[in-house]
């Protein structure tokens, strides 16, 4: 007999971050299990005409899973939920109401992406819940400038983050360090370390694609620097990218930045504003699809963000992807948990807060290697299909599962 698992999240459900995180694992889990889901997206509904389409051709991949979507565009926007308590507590009656009526009374496991979904669940039914944080969304917050230290909103939503690590069967953490930080808040919950996901099956080095855009963009054997995806929670990393790139130019090595970003020209040119003048530089808007075809033109990752209260944490879907696609990353030292990978497995270089001559003379040696995919290849396998692997991620979430469900009988 199978099992019912409800999967509920706010997550875009025309993000990358759905595609890669949400489908391709729940693909694989039903693969090696008999667990059948429903997945439950709420998103907001000046979107729903874009995410309508890409609802159905989700629908239409997923006919032959045991995979069902239900959508409501009835999500309230977020942001404000981190300036008025009011507004939160409206906020989680409104999508509390909608669980109620949405989650099917057969499931046998709530498996919720953020602590608004994990909050209403938990408030809505008696079922397993296993609380997927993905981040310290709080220190995320206020590093943004989003969630004022010690506001009221901000004790409103410390004490959203206890209740669900209190009332939350497994809560899954994406580093050790957060591991480390929630024990000090919640001693009792049952932590689970499991990373960023990769579906090697999507992401790889693909030659013949990258000969042939190269070729569209005009691009010689000049070194190819790629930056991929948004540019941060209320563009918090712009100024950090552009201090690593003012680095690399520094070192005097001939190079094309290539942004492979869907965010929109607003936000896109106002980052490129604050780049070193005179870059030569392209930006790709791709479909979820290419992306993987667009960063197989690179040679080189990049990714950099501002000091955080979370920093020691960080690692983005980003860094995972490009180690996936077989290039190693620059990274400055505050994408924490990335520094700790390169350090111990040699997949790139962290570059540090302050300019030295022996960092710069380090970096110029790093971006003068004559081919930096043959250079890493090896390091690169190594570490995704160790750490960060789907086939991997998928078994860790099984494993959960099947353990919320013997508690639950």
């Amino acid at each position: 007999m199978s099992n019912l698992i409800t999967y509920i999240t706010i997550e875009d459900i025309s993000s990358g971050l759905f595609r890669t995180q949400i489908i391709d694992l729940l693909k694989m889990v039903v693969n090696k299990s008999d667990f059948n889901f429903e997945v439950i997206v709420l998103n907001v509904p000046w979107k729903n005409k874009r995410n309508k389409t890409r609802l159905e051709e989700y629908r239409s991949e997923l006919s032959e899973f045991p995979i069902k979507i239900k959508y409501f565009p009835l999500l309230p926007p977020m942001r404000y939920c981190m300036k008025s308590s009011l507004y939160l507590v409206l906020s989680t009656l409104l999508i509390s109401c909608i669980l109620k009526f949405v989650i099917s009374r057969k499931t046998n496991i709530l498996h919720c992406r953020s602590y608004m979904a994990t909050l209403c669940a938990n408030i809505v039914s008696n079922k397993p819940v296993l609380f997927d944080m993905r981040s310290l969304w709080i220190l995320e917050n206020i590093s943004a400038g989003n969630i004022k230290n010690d506001s009221l909103d901000h004790r409103c939503w410390s004490y959203i983050e206890r209740y669900c690590l209190k009332n939350s069967v497994v809560s899954t953490v994406v580093s050790q360090w957060m591991i480390e930080y929630l024990s000090s808040i919640v001693a009792s919950s049952d932590y689970r370390l499991i990373p960023i996901g990769v579906d090697t099956s999507n992401f790889f080095y693909n030659k013949i694609s990258a000969e042939h855009l190269k070729l569209k963009l005009g691009i010689g054997n000049e070194l190819v620097v790629v930056y991929s995806g948004s540019l941060g929670l209320s563009g918090v990393n712009v100024k950090a990218l552009s201090d690593l790139v003012e680095k690399i130019v520094l070192t005097k090595v001939k190079f094309k930045l290539v942004l492979v970003t869907n965010d929109s020209d607003k936000i896109v040119n106002s980052a490129l504003k604050c780049m070193p003048a005179n870059i030569d530089s392209v930006v790709i808007s791709p479909n979820q699809k290419d992306i993987n075809c667009w960063l197989s033109i690179g040679d080189v990752g990049i990714h950099a963000l501002p000091r955080q209260l979370d920093s020691r944490s960080r690692l983005g879907t980003k860094v995972v992807e490009y180690w996936a696609n077989g290039m190693p990353v620059i990274v400055n030292n505050n994408v924490g948990d990335a520094v700790g990978y390169i350090e111990e497995s040699d997949v790139g270089i962290v570059l540090p807060a302050s300019a030295s001559a022996s960092a710069s003379a380090e970096l110029k040696e790093f971006l003068n290697l004559p081919n930096h995919r043959l250079s890493y290849k090896e390091q690169c396998k190594e570490v995704v299909d160790e750490n960060f692997d789907m086939e991997l991620i998928s078994d860790k979430y099984l494993q959960c599962y099947l353990e919320a469900t013997q508690s639950g009988s």
